[in-house]
């Protein structure tokens, strides 16, 4: 079956990009390609209760990059190529890779192949993600897969989507796969859903979650169950956090709870100079250890 829909999917691309191309094509058939530069610095220090300090990257590395969009009547392609920089190692600033991959639109019709953000990274996104600090709720297996096919059709408001990952080394073997669904209701409630399964682990995994959005307030909640426990993972964890925007300035808090497990609760305050930077601060409390990690930071957006 899954040999079966990939085939199929390998053919659906190929098709939608011969579609309408000539034996000679120019430029007038696959259009004018738009390249747009785009980046992102974090950078914080962080300290806790026993003294302990460290300057940290925030919740992501700093990343460069380069979106490249083109399109003609029939179909709209597009091309990333990102690198994360490790910018806090202090012998040899590193470079990896964090997006890498080519697609094609057709109507509802999105298939895109390479290195790129997997549904559970999605679903966070969407939901409980909402954090500048590194001290973010989310789920589990979050992260960028290489090697992944990912399959997008959009009903209206209903979108469905599926990744592939696969090895294509000497082996050949199916690793991981997802199906995840987003609906929404109106402008301010969204609903999003997914099954994962890890073929190297075994587990699956069910993720639910929604988004509601009243005036300049916000509310996110996310649920994450493992439903075959093979590497011992496999507790609830519930995720609800709310944000509230006071001109350029935004407060926020988050809670978490794992079932037999810690709670963790979280705080932050933003304030933005402009769509492009913004500096914050954050404090969490994790019942386990009675632990409580401080931060401040800065995001800059180019």
């Amino acid at each position: 079956m899954m040999k079966t829909f990939t085939t199929a999917t390998i053919v659906a691309l190929t098709m939608a990009l011969s579609t309408g191309a000539s034996s000679e094509p120019n430029q007038e058939d696959i259009g004018k390609p738009e390249a747009r530069i785009f980046g992102e610095i974090n950078q914080a220090f962080s300290t806790n209760q026993k003294g302990n300090s460290d300057f940290i990257p925030g919740v992501n590395d700093s990343f460069f990059g380069v979106d490249i969009n083109w399109e003609n009547e029939e179909n709209k392609y597009f091309a990333k190529m990102s690198a994360d920089v490790d910018i806090n190692n202090s012998t040899n600033n590193r470079l990896s890779t964090r997006d890498a991959f080519a697609g094609v639109e057709r109507g509802p019709l999105h298939i895109s192949f390479g290195r790129q953000m997997n549904v559970r990274g999605k679903i966070r996104e969407a939901t409980v993600g909402i954090f500048e600090g590194p001290n973010n709720f989310g789920t589990q297996n979050v992260g960028r897969a290489s090697q992944t096919l990912k399959t997008k059709y959009k009903f209206d408001d209903f979108t469905l989507v599926g990744t592939v990952t696969t090895d294509f080394g000497s082996n050949r073997n199916l690793e991981s796969w997802e199906v995840g669904s987003a609906y929404s209701f109106s402008e301010d409630i969204n609903l999003v859903s997914a099954f994962a399964q890890d073929k190297d682990t075994g587990q699956n995994t069910v993720i639910g979650g929604v988004n509601y959005t009243y005036g300049n307030l916000l509310f996110g909640a996310s649920y994450e169950r493992a439903l075959k426990d093979v590497v011992k993972l496999g507790k609830g964890t519930f995720n609800l956090v709310s944000a509230l925007e006071r001109g350029k300035q935004t407060y926020k808090a988050g809670f978490q709870t794992v079932e037999q497990g810690s709670e963790t609760y979280l705080i932050e305050a933003v304030h933005d100079f402009n769509s492009a930077g913004a500096v914050y601060a954050n404090a969490e409390h994790i019942t386990e250890g009675s632990l409580e990690n401080y931060t401040i930071g800065i995001r800059l957006r180019f």
